[in-house]
């Protein structure tokens, strides 16, 4: 568990990241992640160039401000 939190933490440390993946029909699902938090999501179908869609998804996304208490360490003791 805690490589969880530690990989939690370090994509929480980044400002913005957009992730892409194939859609299935020749087009791309896109993602906009700030702090760690889905910001924005969108799809770039087939024939239409992706960039422009990203540029309008990262404009259009919410605004994350980082919180560094969201990922802090929590103590793995339960209590009696």
């Amino acid at each position: 568990m805690l490589w969880r939190g530690q990989r939690l933490r370090a994509l929480a440390a980044v400002e913005e990241v957009v992730a892409a993946g194939p859609d299935g029909a020749g087009g791309w699902q896109l993602a906009v992640i700030r702090h760690g938090q889905l910001a924005g999501a969108g799809v770039a179908p087939r024939r239409v160039p992706p960039m422009p869609v990203v540029e309008a998804l990262r404009a259009g996304a919410q605004v994350v401000l980082p919180d560094r208490r969201r990922w802090a360490a929590r103590s793995s003791k339960r209590p009696p």
